[in-house]
């Protein structure tokens, strides 16, 4: 199903009735959100039969036949619950009135499953417009906020069959993302690609069984933090968009914070040493990272980066009239990889360990 056939089914005036009979939501309106393979809405409602002033909620739709669908459905609520309940701000599932927390729809194509979330008010870190001395804090507290994560995760009481049902969370298959090496066009970002991918599996593949695992985030991305200003600071306000929650290795986590935070690093003119070692510190104030992590989590970084740039590339080939969005992050990409290219990875570590 592509994004219109299920915009198609998925109309404002099929989320209304939605929210209606299956949650006693009463929307007076609807918008739609940005997204990046997903179709969300942001809604304004009220409780149908009482007095309650309106509230926003967002409605995420999931494809269940897309590439990306990944059905974790009850590890996402009861990991959000977790989080919020120990003190963490997140957005949180809403339940039916059948005390459900998401909905599951069919057509004669495809089915797609719809959840309703609190929405969290503020400004993601890649659209606030921050200082660098501002960047560095909320790097600081975000990598802070994601070793709390991990550390909360560890009392999670959520059996899970395998470390995950979808390819993509399963670090032995990021390098499977070389099939959508076609659609780029630039030779050296390829050249790079294939060696950053190539030093991924041969130094963290190799080194699986010694690293730390847990419930993780998989995408604590400056998209996903939101920020509020508070006296003309900027604070961290909460955390969003737990599609990709799963039980995998807490240094590939981190990696994808930092990976995501260089783009906004180079977006705002700020040196990338400064930008990783602000997460790190904040993350090992609440979870010391280990010898044998340290060792591969330049690798997992400039891996994410490699897949994330291939992946907007392939995106943007499949729905052009959405570009703009799909490149918010990844078009930094290139750039953040040559000035990792220029300053050396040894020097790098040498300058955040």
């Amino acid at each position: 199903m592509t994004m219109e056939s299920l915009q198609h089914y998925t109309s404002v005036e099929n989320v209304k009735a939605i929210l209606r009979n299956e949650y006693g939501f009463e929307p007076t309106k609807i918008t739609k959100m940005d997204s990046y393979c997903n179709l969300n809405y942001l809604a304004t409602c009220y409780l149908i039969g009482q007095k309650t002033e309106n509230m926003k909620v967002v409605v995420k739709i999931c494809d269940e036949n897309a590439d990306s669908f990944f059905d974790n459905s009850k590890l996402q609520h009861a990991f959000m619950l977790h989080l919020s309940n120990c003190g963490l701000s997140c957005s949180i599932p809403l339940q039916t009135k059948d005390r459900e927390t998401y909905v599951r729809q069919y057509n004669d194509k495809s089915g797609f499953l719809l959840q309703v979330l609190s929405f969290i008010p503020g400004e993601s870190v890649n659209s606030a417009m921050l200082t660098e001395n501002q960047f560095l804090k909320i790097c600081y507290c975000s990598g802070e906020n994601l070793g709390n994560l991990h550390l909360i995760g560890q009392n999670l009481d959520f059996k899970v069959p395998t470390e995950s049902a979808n390819n993509w969370c399963l670090p032995h298959n990021y390098v499977n993302g070389l099939v959508m090496i076609s659609t780029v066009n630039d030779n050296k970002i390829i050249n790079d690609t294939r060696e950053h991918l190539k030093s991924y599996e041969h130094n963290f593949l190799s080194k699986l069984k010694d690293l730390r695992k847990g419930f993780i985030h998989g995408d604590f991305s400056d998209t996903n933090v939101i920020l509020v200003k508070k006296g003309g600071e900027w604070k961290f306000k909460g955390v969003i968009d737990f599609e990709y929650c799963h039980h995998g290795y807490l240094i590939g986590d981190l990696g994808i914070t930092i990976a995501y935070f260089l783009t906004k690093a180079i977006a705002i003119g700020c040196d990338v040493r400064l930008a990783i070692a602000a997460v790190i510190r904040g993350y090992q104030s609440k979870n010391v990272v280990t010898e044998v992590e340290k060792s591969v989590l330049l690798d997992c970084i400039l891996c994410r980066l490699c897949l994330s740039y291939l992946s907007g590339c392939n995106q943007a080939s499949l729905h052009p009239e959405n570009s703009k969005f799909i490149f918010l992050q990844s078009k930094h990409v290139p750039n953040v990889l040559e000035q990792i290219d220029k300053i050396g990875k040894e020097a790098i570590f040498e300058y955040i360990f």
